[in-house]
């Protein structure tokens, strides 16, 4: 059975919902879909990237296909992110969001940053 440190704060996730092992991962993975996307509209193209990360791991746990609305938003995210970071940072988020915990990735979405500034977007 999947265990959280903060349970306060994964319920946000999923408040009100299945709480069978099974749809945590899925509700939080759609929770974590939504952030990815926002984090590639906000410009922040490697925390886009592993939470993308994060997302398909979360699905993959329970062995269902993202939900269209998540898919959809996680897939624009991907694309803008990858538009934004060269294939080696991509690789390096991407694997970095693969090796989250679910409690990981969940705080790692909460949690407020400096906004990334992708190399497209700097001054050489």
């Amino acid at each position: 059975m999947l265990r959280f440190q903060d349970k306060r704060t994964c319920q946000t996730g999923y408040a009100g919902g299945d709480r069978s092992q099974g749809a945590r991962p899925r509700c939080i993975g759609c929770f974590l879909g939504s952030f990815a996307a926002l984090a590639a509209a906000q410009q922040q193209p490697v925390r886009a990237l592993r939470l993308g990360a994060a997302t398909d791991a979360a699905f993959q746990m329970v062995g269902i296909p993202l939900p269209l609305a998540t898919g959809v938003l996680a897939e624009r995210g991907h694309t803008q992110a990858m538009l934004a970071v060269d294939a080696a940072t991509h690789a390096a988020a991407r694997a970095e969001g693969n090796a989250m915990t679910l409690e990981q990735a969940v705080a790692y979405a909460l949690e407020e940053g400096p906004p990334e500034i992708s190399r497209l977007d700097s001054p050489a």
